[in-house]
């Protein structure tokens, strides 16, 4: 669990990374290469992270 933790993280600062890089080219002028880092930030930020769900079933009352 460690692990996955440390890559989660990892994957935070690749993507705090790629919006600084966007931001930077889109006040260069160089809007293709701002938009693509945008786009990957974004991308990394909306992937899934695979978790573990505990399902809890409850009792239906019976005086209904």
């Amino acid at each position: 669990m460690f692990l996955a933790g440390i890559w989660a993280f990892a994957l935070l600062l690749v993507a705090v990374y790629c919006i600084w890089q966007a931001v930077r080219d889109f006040r260069r002028g160089e809007r293709a290469m701002g938009l693509l880092g945008a786009v990957c930030a974004g991308l990394i930020l909306l992937m899934p992270i695979k978790t573990q769900a505990v399902k809890i079933d409850l009792p239906v009352p019976v005086n209904r």
